[in-house]
């Protein structure tokens, strides 16, 4: 484990992110950069970015609170690696509306940062006026997957609040007297600095007062290859949370810590629901002769079985290779972006000649932004071409259409042959039977998906007849959109379709219509369509599906079907025994998911086989392809 984790930091340093980066913002404070503030950077960063921003703070003093929302993700802080980049400010007295950093967002980086309470700067127990050493924190980190390189912590009390969510600090320091590493966190602190300052309070003070509040909280912290200092004796923990849990692990301890190393403090009594251990530490401090007796003795295996448990509850791989690997943007092959504007803006004019630019069988991910407008075009991504990002404008529709009907090989808007594909804020359409031409309803596919691993984000599929050929291969659909009327989810795709909206429009045919047609072929075959957390509206009456193939296989699971559904609800098709089929629906809502009236032949599924139905790791993700694409 030890040689794959210097391994990741090996790339990371070599790498830097910057191949991963949308844009970098340059904030000084003497004016030399885009801003003087970092809060004015992180204002200018739209809500719910995808692509990561690096923050450039050049070295110096910034006097300022800082708040990252949660509408803001994928930001790297960075500060100057030579010179002191300092985030500061002085408030104390409530935990919440008090630090100086607070992280709301998921998917987060610093390094080369300090970030500073002053509050209690001058305090010693009482000063001339009165006040008393209090809640100053430095930082809240309550963001999920944030990583932190380089980075140094300082205050008193309550220094840094390790909140909510996953995080990993690399070669940090942490100064504090008075739980100054608290609160709910899932962390990992590995090779940092841990400095108690205790002596500006005249007391013992506590390293951590971790908050887990049941035995089922995945959250603790984990102390790795650490170094433990003070000015006064500390103890090395107290329990927020009757189930607190931090394990000091490898770590060297000076002669500080208190013989009993550990305090029950508010939970006394509840001695037994606690986790606090040391294991393998070294140092005159790391005596546990005189331990508390309700410190936990673990052995190695014991250790390593309870760290690597709470690495599995964190997606499950481990914890900070999980959350460092964000630092390099969970994108750290893509190789380049290429431009598309119809306007003249970019590279190219056209999708497609973007796409003929890349080379065959390229194996590092090709961006495509694709800049708002309509795209009048026929796209194909051919086999030999994987790889492949294709992104639209956040604000306004990139539209990619054509009008061509009457052969589902033929006709397709977009078609995808080649493996490990993304799309993200597109929209595709067909337009041929766009209302009011005259013409008789046909097939007329938006798109057609042949490749393997595929994902789409926040995409559109819009048509009537045969809207989206969900063909071959394993497909992951997120809050997507996919309008139509007659079998207008069909092929032998293995998809997982999760947050869609699935919109019927039979009023443009006059009678009832079918969302999918699915074309398993035989009962050892992995195929199958899943609608987990969707929601069906639009025009009636639809039936769910029809069977394309004698082992048809859909299941609707938890999703919220409106007054649009035929009471029967699935339909019969040219096919063999419908015994054969596999039609489910499992939770669902809404007043077109009454199942009184449902026919004899829909499967009712075990609780397992929901789970792997509706589990993207079990269905379409084994080997944790979607983990590896890009963000």
């Amino acid at each position: 484990m030890e040689s794959l984790i210097s391994i990741i930091f090996a790339l990371f340093f070599l790498l830097g992110a910057s191949d991963a980066l949308s844009r970098t913002i340059i904030v000084d404070k003497n004016g030399q950069g885009k801003f003087t503030t970092v809060q004015q950077a992180i204002d200018s960063i739209p809500e719910n970015n995808s692509l990561w921003t690096r923050i450039h703070i050049k070295h110096g003093v910034y006097t300022e609170k800082v708040v990252i929302p949660k509408e803001k993700p994928y930001i790297i802080l960075e500060g100057e690696a030579n010179q002191l980049t300092s985030i500061e400010f002085g408030e104390g007295g409530n935990v919440v509306e008090n630090p100086t950093f607070k992280l709301f967002a998921d998917n987060f980086v610093a390094r080369n940062i300090i970030f500073k309470n002053t509050y209690n700067n001058d305090l010693i127990k009482l000063d001339d006026n009165g006040k008393k050493t209090t809640w100053a924190p430095a930082a809240f980190i309550g963001g999920d997957k944030a990583s932190f390189r380089n980075c140094g912590f300082i205050g008193v009390q309550d220094t840094l609040s390790d909140a909510i969510g996953r995080h990993y600090f690399y070669n940090c320091t942490i100064v504090g007297a008075i739980d100054f590493i608290f609160s709910n966190g899932q962390s990992i602190y590995e090779k940092c600095r841990i400095k108690s300052i205790s002596d500006r309070i005249g007391l013992p003070g506590y390293i951590t007062a971790q908050g887990r509040n049941d035995p089922n909280d995945t959250s603790g912290f984990v102390f790795k290859d650490c170094h433990v200092s003070s000015t006064g004796h500390t103890l090395l923990g107290r329990p927020y949370r009757p189930y607190a849990r931090v394990l000091f692990v490898s770590t060297f301890m000076e002669n500080v810590i208190s013989p009993e190393g550990w305090t029950s403090a508010w939970h006394a009594g509840s001695e037994n629901k606690i986790t606090f251990s040391e294991v393998n530490c070294t140092g005159p401090g790391a005596d546990v002769s005189r331990r508390v007796s309700w410190a936990k003795k673990l052995t190695d295996e014991q250790t390593k079985k309870i760290v690597l448990w709470m690495h599995s509850n964190m997606s499950t791989i481990l914890a900070l290779l999980l959350v460092f690997l964000s630092a390099l943007n969970a994108q750290p092959d893509v190789s380049r972006t290429i431009l598309v504007d119809k306007r003249g803006g970019g590279n190219f004019t056209t999708l497609k000649q973007a796409i003929d630019s890349i080379p065959s069988n390229n194996l590092l991910w090709t961006r495509i932004f694709l800049n708002h407008g309509v795209y009048v075009e026929k796209i194909v991504i051919p086999k030999d071409k994987p790889c492949i990002i294709l992104q639209g404008d956040l604000k306004y529709p990139s539209v990619v259409e054509y009008g061509d009907g009457g052969n589902v090989v033929e006709s397709p808007t977009f078609k995808l042959k080649a493996d490990n594909f993304m799309a993200r804020n597109i929209v595709f359409k067909n337009t041929y039977n766009r209302p009011n031409n005259g013409k008789k309803i046909i097939q007329a596919p938006a798109a057609s998906l042949t490749g393997d691993k595929a994902s789409f984000y926040h995409c559109k599929f819009i048509s009537v007849q045969d809207t989206l050929h969900d063909g071959l291969g394993r497909h992951y659909f997120n809050d997507c959109f996919v309008e139509g009327a007659i079998d207008f989810i069909w092929g032998n795709g293995q998809s997982i379709y999760e947050k869609c909206k699935i919109i019927s429009v039979t009023d443009r045919i006059g009678r009832a219509g079918f969302i999918t047609a699915q074309g398993r072929n035989a009962v050892n075959e992995p195929t199958g369509y899943v609608f987990n957390d969707c929601h069906v509206n639009g025009t009636g009456p639809i039936f769910l599906g029809r069977p394309y193939r004698n082992y048809s296989r859909v299941v609707f699971a938890s999703t919220y079907m409106e007054n649009i559904i035929t009471p029967e609800g699935w339909s019969e098709w040219l096919t063999g025994p419908l015994n054969l089929t596999t039609f489910s629906e499992v939770n669902c809502k809404g007043p077109g998911a009454d199942m009184s009236r449902r026919v004899s032949w829909e499967k009712k599924l075990s609780t397992e086989e929901v789970a792997y139905f509706t589990t993207t790791a079990s269905f379409i993700d084994k080997e944790g392809w979607l983990e590896k694409q890009p963000k």
